[in-house]
């Protein structure tokens, strides 16, 4: 047994799957022991009389949820985040360093919050769009040199992004792999078919999936801001031919390519999701400060846009749920990300764009647990519950099998076996109003 103080999750629904693909489904009267940061066993045996108990009588225990797109280092959003169930997220660009230094806050207990990935600062080739949030390299030359920098100073895995061609990105892939780091991206020069013939594993909301043969190169290079190529985006989204975008996503299951489709960011950018925002219960907890950064985050996103642009993104998102059951038909792997701010608010939104698109409960929180922890590679120790796994868990009111707002009724939050929500309220110094 792991060494450690034990803690027992009795009388709760333990939301069961397996991966051999059967549909996930909840467990009355099971208990889970947890021993240090793992779990110990998921049976109907009575706990240890040594061991602190949580009654999660009426309430579902479930993986905790996995956020793999956010970008900023505050301790408020990590808060938010564990709050709301999310127990692990993966920072896709940052600047070097930030991410380590929040990470040792998390882990020694200083602050709340998940357990803390990081891909680094982005990799690009100049001229960068995030100068403050990138390491440049100017060709295949360099590659190595800046991947083999930022794995050995925070980086669990690596993203690349709008710039980097296909030499280039061939060379970062190969070297990462040698070293067991996977390789994300949100490409745009080299796009989507090219990153995944190259071997990049995992590709991210903004990146260049849909094609068309009749856009001139200048075209796609030519963007000249961030509003201005995520303009193109949505454009390209509507008038790609639907053929290619299948090829492309048949092409990304057969080669185990991970999506996150982050469909909740487009939305922000075309400014449909204040409303669903301000409606969501955790919004009570956020500062006047706090709610005027989400539209003023949006704005560098979007600088220059028209109300036309903000129509195109509705047909985009449209198009792209489709291509997501496209290609969970496939039995391509989605994991959920949300590349809008702060994260804790906006995945509960992503989960509902995942649901409209067809895909079943049960698959949404397939892809919100199991797919993130895959993303991760780290489905031997997260993703599921099942003894010997980390004890990174929640237990929610409600059954999200049958209704994934349940999600949103967070009663208790465990990461790495230590609870840091525990009856709603936050432990560990909390940073936000309990209420």
């Amino acid at each position: 047994m792991h060494g450690g103080s034990m803690i027992a999750i009795v009388g709760g629904r333990v939301l069961m799957s397996n991966d051999g693909g059967a549909p996930a489904h909840s467990v009355g009267g099971a208990n889970v022991l947890i021993q240090g940061d793992r779990i110990v066993r998921v049976d109907a045996a009575q706990p240890p009389p040594d061991a602190q108990v949580i009654d999660a009588t009426g309430l579902t225990v479930l993986p905790g949820l996995i956020d793999m797109h956010t970008h900023f280092i505050r301790p408020l959003d990590m808060e938010l985040f564990v709050r709301q169930g999310i127990t692990s997220v993966r920072f896709a660009g940052t600047a070097l360093g930030a991410v380590a230094d929040l990470r040792r806050r998390v882990v020694r207990g200083e602050i709340p919050g998940p357990r803390i990935f990081s891909c680094g600062p982005h990799l690009d080739e100049p001229p960068t769009a995030w100068p403050e949030f990138t390491v440049e390299v100017t060709g295949p030359e360099d590659a190595p040199a800046a991947v083999i920098r930022l794995i050995e100073a925070e980086a669990d895995a690596l993203i690349v992004i709008q710039r980097i061609s296909p030499a280039t990105l061939a060379v970062i892939t190969g070297t990462a792999h040698e070293r067991g780091v996977p390789v994300t991206g949100q490409t745009w020069t080299t796009s989507v078919r090219e990153a995944v013939i190259a071997g990049m594993d995992g590709v991210e909301n903004t990146a260049r999936l849909p094609e068309d043969p009749a856009l001139a190169r200048e075209w796609i290079e030519g963007y000249r801001s961030i509003g201005h190529r995520l303009a193109r985006l949505v454009r390209l989204w509507q008038s790609a031919p639907q053929g290619m975008i299948d090829e492309v996503l048949a092409l990304m299951a057969a080669r185990g390519t991970d999506w996150t489709p982050a469909i909740c960011s487009f939305a922000d950018w075309a400014g449909l999701t204040d409303a669903p925002v301000a409606k969501l219960p955790a919004y009570a907890l956020l500062s006047a400060e706090a709610r005027v950064a989400i539209p003023a985050s949006r704005a560098r996103q979007t600088e220059g846009w028209s109300q036309a642009d903000r129509d195109n993104t509705r047909a985009a998102i449209e198009q792209m749920q489709h291509a997501v059951a496209t290609f969970h038909q496939l039995g391509g792997a989605i994991a959920v990300g949300t590349d809008a701010h702060p994260g804790g608010l906006f995945y509960h939104l992503e989960l509902a764009y995942l649901a409209a698109a067809g895909l079943s409960n049960a698959a949404v929180l397939a892809a919100a647990t199991k797919g993130g922890a895959r993303a991760l590679r780290r489905g031997s120790d997260l993703g599921t519950i099942e003894a010997g796994k980390l004890a990174d868990l929640i237990a929610i009111d409600g059954d999200p099998l049958r209704d994934l707002s349940a999600l949103q009724r967070v009663r208790h939050t465990l990461v790495a076996g230590r609870p840091v929500v525990v009856d709603g309220q936050v432990e560990h110094g909390s940073l936000l109003p309990n209420r």
